[in-house]
């Protein structure tokens, strides 16, 4: 089986995962201001556990403004693949029409604050590394 296979097989097989996660992060204020991410880095690490991916290393200026780095180690020395990216999002505005931290699943979209930017794509960033993890690609 190819490595793209096997990757697309991962990925089907926890599609739903993937959506749950990000739903669960939309669902998770972090608004900026007042700006705390603590409850979504918790979340994040609870799924890195559950993916098998350890716990993120958090550093951090002020308590409730959490980074957290995420080192796997690859198969030999190279080039560092760095997937960057934020855990705040934007307030909510009175002009919604669904709950902004519902993290409504409706018709293959996902609704709420933070989806676009950047909810989804880090979710995406740690099911890519579990993917590429279990798929045996051997990155550097």
């Amino acid at each position: 089986m190819s490595t793209e296979q096997r990757i697309l097989d991962f990925i089907g097989a926890h599609e739903s995962r993937l959506l749950e996660f990000t739903r669960d992060l939309v669902a998770t204020p972090s608004p900026t201001p007042p700006g705390d991410e603590r409850a979504v880095a918790q979340r994040i690490q609870h799924e890195l556990d559950a993916l098998g991916l350890g716990k993120a290393e958090v550093l951090a200026a002020k308590p409730e403004r959490p980074n957290l780095l995420l080192k796997v180690k690859g198969a030999r020395p190279g080039p560092v693949l760095v997937f960057n990216g934020h855990m705040d999002t934007n307030p909510a505005t009175d002009d919604w029409t669904v709950d902004p931290w519902g993290g409504l699943y409706d018709d293959d979209f996902i609704f709420g604050i933070g989806v676009s930017n950047m909810k989804a794509g880090d979710a995406a960033a740690f099911v890519a590394v579990k993917t590429l993890s279990d798929a045996g690609v051997k990155l550097k």
